[in-house]
C-alpha cells in the first residue's frame, strides 16, 4: 500500500466543527496528517500527527527554501505555497510514497476507496483542487510548481494575496497542459456553493439537475450524499463533502456517525422517506451568508486594484486566460 502524508499548516482558533473534521480523519487510519498548528487539539486520533508551532516560525520554515523575500503576512497566504509543501516539509515526508495538502473545512468519506493503490500507481498528481490534492513523493515532482509558466512562483510568492496557485488556475492547469499522463482531476468529490443556501456542488450541477433536498451522512467513516430525485431517496459514496465559507451550526457532538443538513450538523439518523429528506434538506429563501461573502468581495477590491498597479518586485501574476470558465460548470 502506498503511503500518503497530508500536510495542513493552520494557526489561530480552530474552526467550530473542526472535531467533526478529525472524527473524518480519525476513520482515515491508514493516511496520516500532519498538522502544523499554534492552537491546542484534543485527544486526536494517531493519524493526526500535530506539531505546534507558531505562525513566525512556519514562514522562517518556507522563507529558508527561496533566495528572495517571500510575501507571507496572514496565515491565509499559505495556501499559494501548498505545491511546494514537498521542498518545504521534506525532513517530515522522508519514507512517504505521496503528499498532499488539505483543507479543513471538509468532512473526508474513505479515501482509500476513491484513492486506490491502482490510480496512485498510475498518476503522479492526483486531483486539483487546493481543498485536497495528492502528489508523488520525487524531487522532480516535488519541484514541478517551478516550472509554471503563468502565474509564475516567484510571482506569487511575493504577492500579498492569495492567488490560488494550490488550485486548477495554478500549477494543476500546467500539469493539465504539458504533463497530462500523469495528472488526474476526477470530480469524485462535492464542493458546495457557497452562495447558495442548500447544498448544491458548484462542480457537479449538469450531474444534479432533477436532484435537490442534498444531506450528508457520516456513518463510521463511510460518506454518503442523499437526494430526492423523482419522488424517491437515493444514496451514493463521496470522496468528500467541502464547506467553503459556510458557518454551519453544531446540534450534535462529534463521533463516528452524524448527519450534515443546510447547515447544520445534527445527530445521525438513517433517512428512507422523502418527506424526512425534505425537512433536512431545505433551509430559508433569505442567507445572509452570500450578502456578506459579496461585501467582502466588494471591499477587497480597492486594495487588489493598487496591488496589480505597483506589483511585486518579479511582476503581477496574471491568471492563465479563460480560467474562470473552468471553475463554473455550464448547464
Amino acid at each position: 500500500m502506498n503511503s500518503i502524508a497530508i500536510i495542513i499548516p493552520y494557526i489561530g482558533k480552530l474552526r467550530p466543527d473542526f472535531y467533526f473534521w478529525m472524527e473524518s480523519v480519525k476513520a482515515n487510519a491508514s493516511i496520516d496528517f500532519l498538522l502544523f498548528t499554534d492552537a491546542q487539539v484534543h485527544n486526536p486520533p494517531r493519524n493526526l500527527i500535530v506539531r505546534n508551532t507558531s505562525f513566525d516560525e512556519l514562514k522562517q520554515l518556507i522563507q529558508r527554501n527561496f533566495d528572495f523575500e517571500i510575501c507571507l503576512k496572514r496565515p491565509y497566504k499559505f495556501c499559494d505555497f501548498r505545491p511546494a509543501f514537498g521542498e518545504i516539509f521534506s525532513k517530515y515526508l522522508k519514507g512517504y510514497d505521496f503528499w498532499g495538502y488539505s483543507d479543513m473545512d471538509l468532512v473526508f468519506g474513505d479515501i482509500r476507496k476513491f484513492v486506490t493503490d491502482v490510480l496512485l500507481n498510475s498518476y503522479d498528481h492526483i486531483f486539483g483542487r487546493g481543498h485536497f490534492s495528492l502528489y508523488r513523493n520525487t524531487p522532480s515532482v516535488n519541484a514541478e510548481y517551478k516550472n509554471v509558466a503563468t502565474p509564475n512562483y516567484k510571482q506569487v510568492f511575493t504577492y500579498n494575496e492569495g492567488r490560488a496557485f494550490d488550485e486548477y488556475c495554478g500549477t494543476s492547469k500546467h500539469w493539465a497542459d504539458n504533463l497530462a499522463d500523469r495528472f488526474i482531476d476526477s470530480i469524485c468529490f462535492d464542493d458546495i456553493d457557497c452562495m447558495q443556501p442548500v447544498f448544491i456542488s458548484q462542480m457537479r450541477r449538469k450531474e444534479y439537475l432533477g436532484k435537490k433536498n442534498f444531506v450528508y451522512a457520516f456513518n463510521e467513516g463511510s460518506l454518503k450524499r442523499i437526494y430526492e430525485q423523482n419522488g424517491k431517496v437515493y444514496s451514493e459514496e463521496t470522496l468528500y463533502v467541502h464547506f467553503q465559507k459556510r458557518d454551519i451550526a453544531i446540534n450534535t457532538l462529534p463521533s463516528n456517525r452524524f448527519l450534515i443538513v443546510p447547515n447544520s450538523y445534527e445527530p445521525f439518523e438513517e433517512i428512507s422517506s422523502v418527506e424526512r429528506l425534505k425537512s433536512l434538506g431545505t433551509h430559508k429563501p433569505f442567507y445572509f451568508k452570500r450578502y456578506q461573502i459579496l461585501w467582502n468581495q466588494i471591499k477587497a477590491k480597492p486594495y487588489k486594484m493598487y496591488l496589480k498597479a505597483f506589483p511585486p518586485m518579479f511582476g503581477y501574476p496574471n491568471l492563465p486566460d479563460g480560467i474562470d470558465k473552468y471553475y463554473i460548470e455550464k448547464l
